[in-house]
């Protein structure tokens, strides 16, 4: 299956990767809100984070693995270059939320878990977005 992966500039792609992360970090963003008014601050202090770091986190933490999956942007043409980008995308999240939790110097037994699973789950929603593109019209198409 051939990829509609645009040939562009390394900075285009990565300018499109951080917008992309951007929507990320809103979307994370809200949630953690939501859950902020919904429980308070007694969830954020049972997973050791608090509200503000948690949002913080998933800012930096969204930026850069959009800013890391924009440069890799050009192995989208192939499904194994999608998927390798989700996985890493996904890595760099559960990094950044880890960090929320413990800081720096995080790492214990059950972090090559956790990074397997959220790379699995990048590499999934990669591959689905490959196979499934949402149906936008071009900029300038006449809407119906």
């Amino acid at each position: 299956m051939a990829s509609a992966v645009k040939e562009q500039s390394l900075c285009a792609n990565i300018r499109g990767g951080i917008r992309f992360g951007m929507f990320g970090a809103v979307m994370f963003s809200g949630c953690a809100l939501l859950l902020y008014l919904v429980g308070g601050q007694k969830p954020f202090t049972q997973l050791g984070t608090s509200p503000p770091k948690l949002v913080a986190v998933y800012w930096g933490g969204c930026l850069a693995a959009g800013a890391i999956g924009g440069a890799l942007t050009p192995l989208a043409r192939w499904a194994a270059g999608s998927a390798l980008i989700g996985a890493v995308v996904g890595v760099c999240l559960e990094v950044a939320l880890r960090i929320s939790q413990s800081g720096i110097f995080f790492w214990d037994r059950r972090d090559p878990f956790f990074m397997g699973f959220f790379a699995a789950c990048g590499l999934i929603a990669a591959l689905y977005f490959r196979w499934f593109p949402p149906k936008t019209a071009p900029p300038g198409a006449d809407h119906e």
